[in-house]
């Protein structure tokens, strides 16, 4: 297994994660860990302009993959990341 770490040259947002978090946390819940699939060819769903993403049923259950602890920055650390808003 392998990560991927998309980066755009400029550092702009490819699209907004955080506003992504938010609909997870909102739907499903904070603790919940969610994954979205980039699957092979033969195994495409590409039928409308939609978005899939998969979990566990229990928020205990986490993947064996991703990192251990947390770590979020803002723009003041000169990056470009917006603020959280409430």
């Amino acid at each position: 297994m392998f990560e991927m770490n998309t980066l755009r040259k400029d550092r702009q947002p490819i699209f907004d994660w955080r506003h992504v978090q938010l609909i997870k946390n909102q739907i499903v819940g904070d603790e919940f860990e969610m994954v979205q699939l980039f699957p092979a060819e033969s195994r495409l769903m590409d039928t409308a302009n939609q978005y899939w993403f998969y979990g566990f049923s229990d928020p205990k259950e986490k993947f064996p993959f991703g990192y251990d602890s947390r770590s979020v920055s803002g723009p003041e650390t000169g990056l470009s990341q917006r603020t959280f808003e409430d």
